[in-house]
C-alpha cells in the first residue's frame, strides 16, 4: 500500500469539494498558490479565490420583508418592497410611521377639538386639533371641528 503525505490528501479533498460547491468571491484575485511537496514547485494563483459557503442566509432567516440583506456568502439578497402606506425600515421590515397630530388634523381640514378618523396608516385614531382664538368658536361656521365666527343662519334658512 502506497503512502501519500497528509497535505496531499487534504489538498485533493479540498479541490474535489470546492469544484462542486465553491464560488469565487466577487472582486477577489488569485492566490499565490501553495508550496510544492518534496521536489515540487509552488502552484500558480487561480483566477479567483474560491470560497465555500455552507449556510446561505435567506430573507426569512433574518425576518426581512423588504430591502437588501447580506446573504452570509459575500452576496446580497433582495427581500422585496412594501405596499403603501408602509415603507421599508432600517430593520428590513415593512411598517407605517403614523403622521403627527398636526398633520392628521391638517389632512382632514380640521383645526379644533378632538377629531376621530382613520390615520395615514389606515388605523382608527383620535387627536386634539387645537382651540380657536378671538371671536371664533369650534364649529362656528357650521362645519364640525373648524374654527369660525358664529353664523346664526348655519343649518337653517334665514329670512
Amino acid at each position: 500500500m502506497s503512502s501519500f503525505p497528509l497535505h496531499t490528501i487534504l489538498a485533493l479533498f479540498l479541490l474535489a469539494c470546492s469544484e462542486s460547491t465553491s464560488t469565487t468571491a466577487p472582486g477577489s484575485t488569485g492566490g499565490a498558490g501553495s508550496p510544492g511537496g518534496a521536489g515540487g514547485t509552488g502552484g500558480a494563483g487561480g483566477a479567483g479565490a474560491p470560497t465555500t459557503c455552507l449556510t446561505r442566509i435567506t430573507c426569512k432567516d433574518r425576518n426581512a420583508d423588504c430591502g437588501s440583506i447580506d446573504d452570509g456568502c459575500e452576496g446580497t439578497l433582495e427581500c422585496g418592497t412594501c405596499t403603501a402606506p408602509e415603507t421599508c425600515g432600517a430593520d428590513n421590515r415593512c411598517g407605517c410611521i403614523p403622521e403627527t397630530d398636526p398633520a392628521f388634523c391638517a389632512r382632514l381640514g380640521k383645526d379644533c377639538d378632538e377629531v376621530s378618523n382613520v390615520d395615514n396608516c389606515e388605523k382608527p385614531r383620535t387627536a386634539n386639533c387645537g382651540t380657536c382664538s378671538g371671536q371664533e368658536t369650534c364649529g362656528g361656521t357650521g362645519v364640525d371641528n373648524v374654527c369660525g365666527q358664529n353664523n346664526p343662519c348655519a343649518g337653517v334658512t334665514c329670512p
